[in-house]
């Protein structure tokens, strides 16, 4: 944090100070504000585990939204048809999973960019399948 950020923080602080005090708010407050010195080591030892945070949290932000969409509309999509449930993936083996995204992948090479059936990405479809390929590796004893 650097002292001039600082300084004008403290400047807010005690300039709302006047106000709070006459309404009784903060009574012997000036006693709590520290020294333009005292605060920049305050704000310093504060900003390093907020930085040591930032770096391991989930980037959410870097998703690609609308081709996220896409993913889940291919989900809705094959949840309606007759005989599937929300989670009937599940209970198909993983290797129909691995199947069925490369035959996805081979027709997206081979330049389908749109399913036929559902008119939806073709590479939505091959990624649904490899999540589905994923929680089968995180969660199942196959």
């Amino acid at each position: 944090m650097k002292a001039g950020n600082v300084r004008y923080f403290q400047r807010a602080l005690e300039s709302q100070l006047g106000a709070h005090e006459a309404l009784g708010w903060s009574e012997g407050a000036r006693d709590y504000i520290p020294s333009i010195d005292e605060a920049v080591l305050i704000l310093e030892r504060e900003d390093e585990p907020q930085k040591q945070e930032a770096d391991t949290r989930d980037r959410w932000d870097l998703l690609p939204w609308a081709e996220l969409r896409d993913v889940v509309r291919t989900l809705t999509f094959g949840g309606k048809k007759p005989g599937r449930s929300d989670f009937g993936w599940q209970r198909r083996p993983r290797a129909e999973h691995v199947q069925a995204a490369m035959r996805h992948v081979t027709s997206y090479l081979t330049g389908e960019r749109k399913d036929p059936e559902t008119g939806l990405p073709t590479l939505a479809h091959a990624i649904a399948r490899l999540l589905f390929v994923a929680w089968h590796d995180n969660n199942s004893k196959e």
